[in-house]
Parts: structure tokens; C-alpha cells; sequence
């Protein structure tokens, strides 16, 4: 009875499974993979532990040439250096080598726990090429504002960072922004020398350096319009004038530019740089020419000149008097008239009196004009009138004026019978005039004397 008792105690009595250690790798990474240099050391450390104490932290290495085993420094808190084989030197760079590494955790109770790393061992540099601002080694850019770097990266492990620094006229550094490329920001580009390096690292800590020479101008380009040689309004007698200049620029001159607006629009690129020119195609009036020196960082500088296409001079006619001597009676009027025209359109005409008369005023009318002179006095005077258009250009016409006293005559002879002769006299119209007072004032006085 008492056997069968312990039996059935044995039998119902809890099994307790064998609980086993528990290790973890920590460093060089958690993760369980990690990417290392050539032939360089890795310390490889971690934890352990168990309710029975550990007894050993072994480690096993396979990949390489050999297989590898040791024992760690510590037991819960465990370390040891995995010096990997280095590549040969006549390998040809385009695959990776791997290591399996296995950590051995045994409990004092002979419970054991395995944790892995796998360790890929290479020695490829990430590709890294600076294309913005240039791929090239030197970069002229404008100074006073941010300037973009970005390129291109890549690596077989994948890409761990990508820093820059610069040195010079602007001292700055920090992290860039990795995706399919990378690219980052600059601050305002102070003027002169910067010198930029950007690094890339891989995941196994392999780098590539780039560097990028900056020369940041601060000048604008000078410009020079030459001919027409005088400032403002230049009058021109051709629809297309030359226009020339110079200029010139410290990093150099991208291109030499022109516009019109006014009576003329357009737009161009003149021939040469540091010695242009252009021909534009004007229309009658007043055109502004604006031209545009623009140097390989996009600094520019602007210069202008406004040209003046004159036609000639208005057509200017005097259709009365008909010809260029007149004479007529002193304090007499002389009324004017014509015509006049003039593709730049006509601001007014007018006339002046010179000589013996004076005076000067506006006419009426432009195409068709007309005006009176003064009363004119005795003797020659000018008559002189001016037609201006709106650029500027005049015509005039002249004729003279002779004002004379008026003038006459009277005749007599006669004979009666055998004989006699006559004579006659003859008086002019100021004698007559002078007659007649005359006659006036004796038959006033006879009809004093009567009464």
C-alpha cells in the first residue's frame, strides 16, 4: 500500500523543464548582421545569464580561410577581438567576404545558448560625385545666397553617411540628406576662395572623399555702350543703327544681351562679348534700348540709350503769297497759308516778322496752317515760318515784305483856237489829300468873311 502511495506521488509530481541561458550580442551591432573593414579588428562584447551562473562564454567562427574558436574575457558581461583575414592583394575588389560568428553561453547547470552574428567583411568604397553646383573641380557661383550641392551615392553594403566641411572664406560643416542621391544647403556664400569636402561612409566604415573648389564673385560685370557715343535721347536717320559697347567681367562674361521698348520692341543677343555689338530694326519715334551684360554666375549689369529715329524734316509749303518778294501798302496785313507734313507728326508751326515789322506767334493749323501778319510799316521786312515735328526736326520757309507809301497822278492840255499850248500838273494821292484840306479850310474862311 505504501509503495503504491509513492508511486502515485511520483507520478503526479510537476516536471520542471531545463531552463537554458540567455546571451546577447551588443556590440559591434544588435542586429545580427554586420559590415566591417578589410582586415581590421572587431571587438565583439555582449551579456549572459542564468539562474545556475554562467560557466563560459565560447566563441566559434566560420568563413575565411579557417575555422575559428576561443573563449571570451567574462561570463555575464562578455567581450573578445575577431581580427578578420585580410583580402589578398591580387583580388579583384568586387565581392564581399563573409564570417559567421557563434556565441556559446553554457550554465553552470551545462545548459547552453547560441547567438549569431554574420560579419561581411569588404573593402569597395562607396561611388560618390558631386554634380551641383558642377562636376567639375571648380564651381564660380554668384556670393549673397545659399548655394544647393547634390550628387550621386551609392555603395553594395548601403550608405552610413554623407558629411561636409568647407575651409576658407566660409568655414561650415554638417550632415547631408541621403535618398537615391544626396544634397544639402550651404548658407549665403560670403565672397571670395571656399573650399568644400564631402565624405561618404558605408556601412562597413569604408570612405570616399570628394572636394569642390567654390569661387563665389561678388562683382557685377562692367558694361560700356560706346556708340552712339552720347547719353540720352540720340537722334538716328537709319532704321538700323549699330549699337556697340564693351564690357568685361573678373570670373568671365556668359553672354551680352539687348531689348527694345518705345516705338520699337524686341528683344536679342548681341555678337561678342567683351567687345558687341547688335543692329535692331526701329520704327519711327523714340525707342528705348536697354542692354544686359550677364557673367558666367548670372551676376549682371544694365545700360541704356534711347534712340530717336528722325525721318527728316517736315515738308513744309507757303501757298499765299505765291512768291518770295511781296510788296503792299504801309499798314497793310498780310494774311498767310500752306501746308506741312511729317511722318514723325507734326507739334506746330509758326512765324516770325523780322525787319522794318516785328512779331511772331503759333499759326493755326498744322498739315493746313494759315496766320495774319502785322500792319505792316514802311520798308523790307522777313517773313519767316517754322514747322517742327516731334522729334525735334524743323522746316522753315522765307519770303520778304516791301511796304511802300501809296501813291497816284493826274494830267492836263488843251488848246483853243489858233493857238496855245497847255501845260498840266500832276499831284500824288498824299498832295491830293493835302488839296483837298486845303480847299476845306478857303471856302471855311470865305464864309466867315460873308457872314
Amino acid at each position: 500500500m505504501l509503495m503504491r502511495f509513492l508511486v502515485l506521488l511520483l507520478l503526479s509530481a510537476p516536471v520542471f523543464a531545463a531552463v537554458s541561458p540567455t546571451v546577447t550580442i551588443t556590440a559591434p551591432t544588435s542586429s545580427g548582421d554586420y559590415y566591417a573593414n578589410n582586415g581590421n579588428p572587431i571587438v565583439i562584447s555582449g551579456t549572459a545569464g542564468h539562474s545556475s551562473g554562467i560557466s563560459s562564454v565560447t566563441w566559434s567562427i566560420t568563413g575565411g580561410a579557417v575555422v575559428q574558436t576561443g573563449t571570451a574575457a567574462g561570463t555575464s558581461s562578455w567581450s573578445f577581438t575577431f581580427t578578420p583575414f585580410a583580402y589578398s592583394a591580387v583580388r579583384s575588389h568586387t565581392t564581399s567576404r563573409f564570417y559567421s560568428v557563434q556565441i556559446i553561453a553554457t550554465a553552470t547547470d551545462a545548459s547552453t545558448t547560441v547567438a549569431t552574428l554574420n560579419v561581411t567583411l569588404e573593402d569597395i568604397l562607396p561611388e560618390l560625385a558631386i554634380e551641383v553646383p558642377t562636376a567639375g573641380l571648380v564651381a564660380q557661383v554668384r556670393s549673397g545666397a545659399p548655394l544647393t550641392v547634390s550628387g550621386r551615392v551609392t555603395d553594395n553594403t548601403g550608405i552610413q553617411s554623407v558629411l561636409w566641411a568647407t575651409t576658407g572664406a566660409l568655414v561650415a560643416n554638417g550632415a547631408a540628406t541621403v535618398s537615391t542621391g544626396f544634397s544639402f544647403d550651404l548658407p549665403s556664400l560670403p565672397a571670395g576662395q571656399i573650399d568644400l569636402a564631402v565624405t561618404a561612409r558605408d556601412l562597413a566604415g569604408n570612405v570616399t572623399v570628394k572636394t569642390l573648389s567654390i569661387q563665389a564673385d561678388g562683382a557685377d560685370p562692367s558694361l560700356i555702350i560706346t556708340a552712339p557715343a552720347a547719353t540720352g535721347a540720340v537722334n538716328v536717320a537709319t532704321a538700323t543703327p549699330t549699337v556697340s559697347g564693351t564690357a568685361n567681367d573678373n570670373f568671365g562674361l556668359f553672354q551680352v544681351t539687348w531689348a527694345m521698348t518705345g516705338a520699337s520692341t524686341g528683344t536679342g543677343t548681341a555678337s561678342g562679348l567683351s567687345v558687341w555689338s547688335f543692329t535692331p530694326t526701329l520704327n519711327f519715334g523714340s525707342t528705348i534700348v536697354s542692354v544686359t551684360a550677364v557673367d558666367i554666375v548670372g551676376r549682371t549689369t544694365v545700360r541704356q540709350v534711347t534712340l530717336v529715329y528722325v525721318v527728316g524734316a517736315p515738308v513744309l509749303n507757303v501757298s499765299s503769297p505765291a512768291t518770295t518778294t511781296v510788296s503792299v501798302t504801309t499798314g497793310a496785313s498780310l494774311p498767310v497759308s500752306g501746308t506741312a507734313s511729317d511722318p514723325d507728326g507734326l507739334v506746330s508751326v509758326r512765324w516770325q516778322v523780322t525787319g522794318s515789322t516785328t512779331g511772331s506767334g503759333t499759326a493755326a493749323g498744322t498739315t493746313s496752317w494759315s496766320f495774319t501778319s502785322p500792319s505792316f510799316a514802311v520798308g523790307v521786312s522777313t517773313v519767316s515760318v517754322t514747322a517742327l515735328d516731334a522729334t525735334g526736326a524743323t522746316s522753315a520757309a522765307v519770303f520778304q515784305v516791301t511796304a511802300t507809301d501809296a501813291g497816284g497822278g493826274m494830267g492836263g492840255g488843251g488848246s483853243s483856237g489858233g493857238g496855245g499850248g497847255g501845260g498840266g500838273c500832276g499831284v500824288g494821292l498824299g498832295g491830293l489829300s493835302a488839296l483837298i484840306g486845303l480847299a476845306f479850310f478857303l471856302d471855311s474862311l470865305a464864309k466867315r468873311r460873308r457872314g
